[in-house]
């Protein structure tokens, strides 16, 4: 039964998105981070979905002249790092040259697929199918094995030993879920917008789903939230609660009875639920002294080290995916934390690997987009426009600004910079600053006829 709902809605994906351009989008990003394949029973890897999905995504866009455009300074930057890691195909000594040559085609694809979903993505609602697709994809995974972990059924393992791709393991699984925890909290607080139903597609757009998001939606994030706690992610978790934070600040949520009442209601739930079987002694590893950390604690600083190491024998960096071919050759332990490692720091790994041109865009990725998305919401809080559109540009630089954030956190600690969700992030925070644009332009418009 799972296999037949999986490839129903594959098949209905596919036959839209030969219609939309937008559905190709929709497609692309729901096969990428559901990952139908490792959810199913069978093994349906023959039949090439993803590879389907790029290319009904991608080859439609061009046919129809739709073309990525750089107008935004975020497109501009992810073009920028595209093009640096083009250079170091060329500068890296990296063998095999295979493998450096697939992993940039990789990273390729994906900010095609970056470009064209900000192309595509031209409306409000539309950043909304977005969010949510993508929300709601890993909320199933992450959501039903918090749940299950609160019943005490071993929800801990779920997905994390059978989920591949971007959320293969127990850290990537938890961090992907602390991430995406914020797409479903956009959802949440969109459903009591006032005009709610202008932003649901028209098949559900009904009182019924947004009575449904309100009903379950919290109840997820409960699942997903002690989801990352279960999986022992201490990085991830410490994001995830950091992230949090900063959301209920953004959202004027953060008054004093709600931390006290949420307090409670925390404490009130371990007390009840618990938590997993030597988890507090995993936490409290993390603040021991040097010479009894745990080697996943200890073993960090000394691969920071050597990604400094690399970048200053190899200022254009050693290419992408290299850090781990040119670690033993640079680890000073001989061996001690074993060999070809990873660098476990997505900003180490990018100054090692794309050199100091590429930290500095990566760094400006980030100052950027969070400076835009804090001007956009001052924008609309000292000159408001109309008030329920004002709403939704409040609530989705929220959304960008803590998942961000969090994924600027929790990276510190996981080799992360290919992963697609911190690029999809930039997209769509380039797809705000231009559905902002356009709105902010528009009503000036309107005010002058007007007057």
């Amino acid at each position: 039964m799972r296999d037949i709902i999986v490839l129903l809605i594959s098949m209905i994906l596919i036959i839209t998105a030969l219609t939309s351009r937008f559905a190709g989008a929709v497609g692309y990003w729901w096969f990428g981070i559901f990952r139908p394949q490792d959810w199913v029973w069978g093994n349906i890897n023959s039949l090439k979905l993803p590879l389907i999905a790029i290319a009904l995504f991608v080859i439609p866009c061009f046919l129809q002249g739709l073309w990525p455009r750089f107008k935004d300074p975020i497109s501009k930057l992810l073009l920028g790092y595209l093009v640096l890691t083009v250079v170091t195909q060329f500068t890296s000594s990296c063998i095999p040259i295979g493998f450096r040559i697939s992993y940039f085609q990789q990273f390729a694809v994906l900010l095609l697929a970056i470009f064209l979903t900000i192309r595509v993505t031209d409306s409000e609602q539309r950043f909304c199918w977005i969010v949510a697709v993508v929300g709601l994809s890993l909320a199933f995974h992450a959501g039903k094995a918090g749940l299950l972990g609160m019943l005490g059924m071993g929800g801990t393992y779920y997905g994390a030993s059978t989920m591949q791709g971007l959320f293969a393991g127990s850290n990537g699984f938890a961090f992907g879920s602390a991430v995406l925890l914020f797409f479903n909290l956009f959802i949440i607080k969109m459903a009591y917008a006032k005009n709610a139903l202008f932003y649901l597609p028209n098949l559900v757009r009904s009182q019924r789903t947004l009575k449904l998001i309100k009903l379950f939606g919290p109840i997820v994030c409960i699942g997903i939230i002690y989801n990352v706690i279960t999986l022992f992610s201490r990085g991830s978790a410490l994001a995830m609660f950091l992230g949090l934070a900063l959301w209920f600040s953004l959202s004027s949520l953060l008054k004093f009875k709600h931390i006290l009442i949420m307090g409670i209601i925390g404490v009130l739930g371990l007390s009840v639920i618990g938590l997993p079987d030597g988890y507090k002694d995993r936490i409290a590893s993390a603040f021991v002294e040097d010479e009894e950390l745990d080697d996943s604690a200890a073993s960090r600083p000394h691969f920071w080290g050597i990604a400094m190491e690399m970048v200053a024998d190899n200022p254009l960096g050693v290419g992408p995916g290299c850090y781990n071919t040119y670690y033993p050759i640079y680890d000073s332990s001989f061996g001690k934390y074993g060999m070809y490692r990873t660098v476990h720091s997505a900003h180490f790994e990018v100054i090692s690997e794309i050199g100091y041109l590429g930290a500095l865009s990566w760094i400006l990725l980030y100052v950027i987009s969070i400076k835009k998305l804090f001007y956009i919401r001052k924008s609309v809080k000292l000159t408001p426009i109309n008030k329920e559109q004002d709403e939704f540009y409040v609530n989705a630089a929220n959304l960008l600004i803590a998942a961000i954030t969090v994924f600027l956190i929790g990276s510190s600690f996981y080799a992360m910079a290919y992963n697609d969700i911190i690029w999809l992030l930039w997209g769509l925070t380039a797809v705000l600053i231009t559905l902002f644009k356009q709105y902010s332009s528009q009503s000036q418009k309107e005010l002058k006829v007007k007057t």
